[in-house]
């Protein structure tokens, strides 16, 4: 999976991207995915994620939004926390 993260000082401690079952013949960059984001700070962080879509569709439980085109994870995340975005890619 393509994921833009922009940035100037990212005040986090850890950005993981994995994909939660293993690839299927001919699935490509389909299937389920997983971006948790974890923040380090004594206070809440806003964190956001351009994801890339490419010829397939994100399909995600969690509303996105939209920057240029793309879907969009636009996220407070709490002091000393974590935020978790799951999604899968479908057929375009």
């Amino acid at each position: 999976s393509r994921l833009g993260v922009g940035h100037g000082q990212l005040p986090v401690a850890a950005l993981a991207l994995a994909r939660e079952q293993p690839d299927r013949p001919g699935e490509g960059e389909g299937g389920d995915w997983e971006l948790t984001v974890t923040n380090a700070q004594p206070a809440p962080v806003r964190f956001e994620a351009v994801l890339a879509e490419g010829s397939m569709q994100l399909i995600s439980e969690t509303a996105l939004g939209r920057r240029d085109g793309r879907p969009l994870w636009a996220v407070t995340i709490p002091a000393n926390g974590s935020a978790t975005l799951r999604y899968r890619f479908g057929g375009s």
